[in-house]
């Protein structure tokens, strides 16, 4: 599983991985656009790429996601844009307030955040096995 995402959104992307981890789901981060065209080049069908993108239009995110899809990637769009996308299989809209991309108020990745919040606790709690594993987790880095 790949997520990514530029700048802001590319810190949330690593959280998403960073939280996903812990619970023994192997997933790669990537917030370089270069090397996310380049990973994107690389994508089957055995592959999830999840973009983080507020505007869905970022040059970076549009451009993996595409090239992912033609290889018979599974993609994902996490955006507060509502126009569907044809190289996006599953499109995730999150609210937004107007002008929110420029962070002047609250950060635009608060409702990224909460969604990936949401998205981990129905994963843990659906996944009883990874509980034991969660827990592990935990403790080795409190230092047990």
């Amino acid at each position: 599983m790949h997520v990514i995402g530029i700048a802001s959104s590319g810190l949330a992307g690593e959280e998403m991985k960073r939280r996903f981890t812990r619970l023994g789901v192997l997933m790669e981060s990537c917030s370089e656009g270069d090397l996310m065209k380049i990973q994107s080049l690389l994508m089957t069908q055995r592959n999830l790429v999840i973009g983080i993108s507020i505007s869905g239009t970022s040059d970076e995110i549009v451009f993996a996601l595409k090239h992912a899809h033609e290889r018979k990637a599974r993609t994902v769009l996490i955006t507060g844009n509502t126009e569907k996308k044809e190289y996006v299989d599953e499109l995730v809209c999150i609210p937004v307030l107007e002008n929110l991309d420029t962070g002047n108020i609250i950060s635009p990745q608060f409702p990224v955040l909460v969604f990936i919040d949401l998205l981990y606790n129905s994963y843990l709690n659906e996944n009883q096995n990874t509980l034991k594993l969660q827990k592990e987790t935990v403790e080795i880095l409190k230092g047990k």
